[in-house]
């Protein structure tokens, strides 16, 4: 009985992991507040056990939600007690572990085999590109609207792939195209009522500075300044570019494809192919060691972000003049 009623969920897409939660809860249906209940913070195996084997109250079932129970530090013979109760979890009871974590340790992995027979898994990865892609579309299908797949993907870089932005921009933009009395979603529209992330912006600053256009870059940036963006995660940001150049060029210069170095980056770009997309773009017009000297930049940027917390503003617009310095080889 234990696969029909007891549940894992985990993986590293924590909006859709809390959307099957919020539908699971709403199939099991639990009436009264007394058969629900939430174990987080401390809590031990015992409490779970007592809990889940409770006769329900007025109604015939229960439910238990368990977060972020780390059942592969528990000692061995804890363990086995663990698995033993798994199997005879009361046919009334519903018993759901949830896993916040993004990504579960080798330990944990390796009890989720021993327990495969006797729950439900269910785990949620971050989706490709298309599957994103094939996401932005239908959410916006049902709420009534239309959007192309070019502006879905235009989204997704404004907000960095974060499925849970996406779908929270999707509910602001249905609204404000239903307004307009239109029912398909534009490029236009997606840069009037989304804020850029500051993944999207530091990618304008590192174009325009890539086309050796510094007074946009300095105007990019103030604006991400003005918006409160703290200097650190800015060049955080920008780093984050300049290192996928390297990368890439290091590919190029070996002749690999980008859906090559798509697969064998996987686990770093994967929901970004554009950022590879736009680093092979990049990358064609400048050298390895034009690369590092500008990721040199940076990096002593860091360091005086660290060290000199007042001055941080007046850091970075320097840094921004220096790299474009080195960019167009007056330095």
């Amino acid at each position: 009985m234990g696969r029909e009623n007891t549940f894992v969920i985990y993986g590293a897409d924590n909006y859709r992991k809390y959307e099957f939660l919020d539908q699971l809860l709403q199939q099991i249906g639990i009436k009264y507040l007394c058969n629900f209940s939430i174990l987080k913070d401390e809590y031990e195996l015992c409490e779970i056990i007592n809990i889940a084997q409770t006769i329900p109250f007025a109604e015939e079932k229960r439910c238990v939600v368990v977060h972020n129970f780390q059942w592969e530090v528990l000692p061995a013979k804890q363990q086995e007690h663990f698995l033993k109760f798994l199997n005879h979890v009361p046919q009334q009871t519903f018993l759901i572990f949830f896993r916040s974590e993004l990504k579960l340790t080798a330990a944990c992995f390796k009890f989720i085999t021993y327990i495969k027979d006797c729950a439900t898994l269910k785990e949620f990865n971050l989706m490709s590109d298309l599957q994103l892609l094939e996401f932005i579309v239908s959410k916006v299908k049902k709420n009534g609207q239309q959007i192309s797949k070019t502006n879905a993907a235009h989204l997704i870089k404004r907000c960095s792939s974060n499925l849970q932005a996406i779908a929270q921009e999707i509910t602001k933009l249905c609204a404000h195209a239903a307004a307009c009395a239109r029912k398909s979603i534009e490029e236009s529209d997606i840069d009037l009522m989304t804020p850029s992330s500051v993944e999207q912006s530091a990618f304008e600053i590192t174009k325009s500075l890539l086309k050796e256009d510094l007074h946009l870059a300095q105007i990019q940036l103030s604006c991400l300044l003005k918006n409160n963006s703290q200097p650190p995660m800015i060049v955080a940001a920008i780093s984050t570019l300049f290192l996928d150049l390297v990368r890439v060029k290091i590919a190029m210069l070996e002749n690999i494809s980008s859906t090559v170095f798509l697969s064998d980056f996987n686990d770093i770009y994967k929901g970004k192919a554009f950022r590879v997309q736009n680093a092979y773009k990049l990358a064609q017009s400048h050298s390895m060691a034009a690369i590092v000297a500008y990721l040199s930049v940076l990096s002593d940027l860091d360091v005086d972000l660290k060290s000199n917390f007042l001055v941080q503003h007046n850091s970075l617009q320097d840094a921004i003049c220096r790299l474009h310095m080195h960019l167009t080889g007056n330095i």
